[in-house]
């Protein structure tokens, strides 16, 4: 045989050899990262690898700032850990579940999915088709991935805190790390006063949602004491229209509240309000802690939208 031609076949068995050891290396890694009850953390993030080189001021801030243990990760790991056999949202709930059980103590208290459904998964359930009124064949919810554990209830309890930044790409991301750590660095800041509520309209059920936003913003009073509302009826003294409900949000706010009915984008069929217009309010504006109440979809003009 040909020295050269041996030596290129020896070159080739241990480039095959070392690129089996890294392989083995990395899935072991893998495995150590979530199996090994030595992994602690107070404040998990899950977002797809794409993301991690933008959320990470908001972990780096976190860290430092409320001196939390913060770990990233990344989908891709998850699903290949945990997603034989089943959907993505399933997957996450399965890392969810191993964290909260098998992690060291203390065990995480926030997780944070960082992205839109685009790109993290929510968990579809089956919605309320009762005609004439609810036409919601199906729904988003995250709260699924955090319901379960040791409930002796007749229902799901969660058993850590989760949220969201809805961002549909990488630009939309870092807009909403950079407004919330923003946010909490100005803590003297004259938004942290401000309660906005948003009433929306049905004429199905009159002025439900104006009566039950008042109610609501009268129980914010005492924490925040200068509650503005606004109400999506046409005819209301307290209507704003699209324009004016953004500057209201632009002047600053610490609490949003939606009551009203659900879509699954927008905050209305007629673009009242959507999540691509938060990287166009003012820099000095910012996320506000948003809460919903109400009902689900209704295929009408004036909607409210369950993602903002």
């Amino acid at each position: 045989m040909n020295p050269a031609s041996v030596s290129r076949t020896i070159l080739r068995a241990r480039a095959i050899f070392v690129a089996l050891v890294v392989i083995v290396w990395h899935a072991a890694a893998i495995s150590a990262n979530y199996q090994s009850t030595s992994t602690q953390a107070d404040y998990v993030i899950i977002c797809p690898p794409a993301y991690v080189q933008t959320i990470q001021p908001l972990a780096d801030y976190r860290s430092v700032h409320n001196g939390f243990r913060v770990r990233i990760e990344q989908t891709d790991s998850i699903y290949a850990q945990f997603g034989q056999g089943t959907s993505p949202d399933s997957a996450i709930k399965r890392f969810i579940r191993n964290a909260l059980t098998t992690w060291q103590d203390p065990k995480p208290q926030y997780f944070l999915l960082a992205g839109n459904v685009n790109s993290v998964p929510s968990h579809k359930e089956n919605g309320i088709v009762a005609p004439p009124l609810i036409y919601e064949d199906s729904i988003m919810v995250d709260d699924w991935f955090v319901e379960g554990l040791g409930d002796t209830l007749s229902y799901p309890g969660p058993a850590a805190a989760i949220g969201r930044f809805p961002a549909w790409n990488v630009a939309d991301l870092g807009t909403m790390v950079n407004k919330t750590v923003t946010y909490e660095e100005r803590v003297d800041t004259i938004g942290r006063r401000i309660a906005i509520a948003v009433a929306d309209y049905f004429p199905q059920v009159d002025s439900a949602f104006e009566q039950a936003a008042a109610r609501r913003q009268f129980l914010a009073s005492p924490l925040w004491p200068d509650t503005l509302t606004g109400h999506v009826r046409p005819t209301s003294p307290r209507h704003r229209d699209r324009s004016q409900f953004r500057s209201l949000w632009g002047g600053g706010a610490a609490l949003l509240r939606f009551v009203g009915m659900n879509n699954w984008y927008q905050f209305s069929h007629s673009r009242y309000f959507t999540t691509w217009d938060t990287d166009s309010l003012p820099p000095t504006s910012f996320l506000p802690f948003c809460t919903f109440q109400g009902d689900q979809r209704f295929e009408k003009v004036d909607t409210i939208a369950i993602a903002v």
